[in-house]
């Protein structure tokens, strides 16, 4: 009789702890969203004033909205507004290029 409480002692225990197991990796992953969406916040609330001294000096003139951001890409979206209205002058046509002149031609 004891060999069978033993066995069953040791099967409920097995059960109880791949569980624990499963619960403790279910919350790690939860715990380490968390933790990475705090970070960010603290990073993006740390640099907003500093890209608002960015976007001021690239267009002259304060932003005209609030700008409190909650994620890197409400961080970045003011910069890549002004950087995507710049546009590349266009170059003048290029000159012909240049013809070899032949040996025994006089110049």
């Amino acid at each position: 009789m004891k060999d069978r409480t033993l066995v069953f002692f040791s099967l409920i225990l097995s059960v109880v702890t791949l569980g624990y197991a499963a619960w403790i990796h279910q919350n790690a992953g939860r715990a380490a969203k968390e933790a990475l969406r705090l970070r960010e916040l603290e990073l993006v609330t740390a640099y907003a004033p500093k890209m608002m001294e960015i976007h001021a000096g690239m267009t002259g003139s304060p932003m005209a909205t609030p700008y409190h951001p909650q994620t890197i890409e409400e961080l970045l979206q003011p910069l890549c507004e002004v950087i995507s209205k710049f546009t590349v002058p266009e170059l003048p046509d290029a000159p012909p290029p240049l013809q070899r002149i032949p040996d025994g031609v006089p110049r």
